[in-house]
């Protein structure tokens, strides 16, 4: 179970962006599963796998910087940032799918319709 609140906090606010309810005891390694992304399919599901990675990297960083340099973010800024991340990354390494920005910030499970996701490795 997570049980730090900040961290749940996070998970709970990508969830809510995507249109989900975080999962009752929820566990870290659930998340990295796909579990969140139940009913999604193809496409979508390979998104929010993305989101669930970048979420994590996120999570990371800001831990590193609460333990190293006595600071941190507030939820909504990590929120935002994870948004941000994921759009840049899958804009950049993928061969065949653009994001609109504005539907990824409103509705991320149809900002990506009509594409396939490739990513380039190098």
């Amino acid at each position: 179970m997570i049980l730090c609140k900040s961290v749940l906090d996070i998970w709970n606010g990508v969830y809510k962006w995507w249109g989900f309810n975080i999962p009752p005891n929820a566990r870290i390694n659930n998340m990295f599963a796909g579990e969140g992304g139940n009913g999604l399919s193809g496409l979508d599901k390979s998104i929010w796998q993305a989101v669930e990675w970048v979420t994590g990297y996120q999570i990371w960083k800001n831990r590193n910087l609460k333990v190293f340099h006595k600071d941190s973010w507030a939820t909504a800024k990590m929120v935002n940032e994870i948004q941000v991340k994921t759009y840049e990354w899958i804009n950049n390494r993928s061969k065949t799918i653009t994001l609109d920005w504005h539907k990824w910030m409103l509705d991320p499970k149809n900002s990506g319709h009509n594409c396939t996701l490739q990513f380039d490795p190098g």
